[in-house]
């Protein structure tokens, strides 16, 4: 489970290929850390090289509840990840 969306880099460069690299659910505070990287494309991904930018989402409220109750819980944090205008236009991959 994946998401494409292309993106410029600081660099100028671009990537394209989005992947959860990991996530910590804290029940206690209620709370999911998200991270998810940017790969330049999916094969570098696959070929596990660095990515080339993070980003950190914090699911609170009712998206921590919504999340929580899923299913499966890796498919509700990309759900919530393409709801943010950051992921405006993305493609499932």
């Amino acid at each position: 489970m994946a998401m494409q969306l292309t993106t410029t880099l600081p660099s100028g460069q671009t990537a394209n290929y989005w992947k959860i690299t990991s996530f910590t659910t804290n029940r206690l505070t209620s709370t999911i850390a998200v991270r998810i990287s940017v790969y330049a494309t999916q094969a570098a991904r696959q070929s596990n090289l660095q990515p080339c930018l993070t980003k950190n989402y914090t699911l609170s409220g009712t998206d921590f509840t919504t999340a929580t109750a899923a299913t499966n819980l890796v498919q509700a944090l990309y759900t919530y990840l393409k709801a943010q205008s950051d992921f405006t236009g993305e493609v499932d991959c």
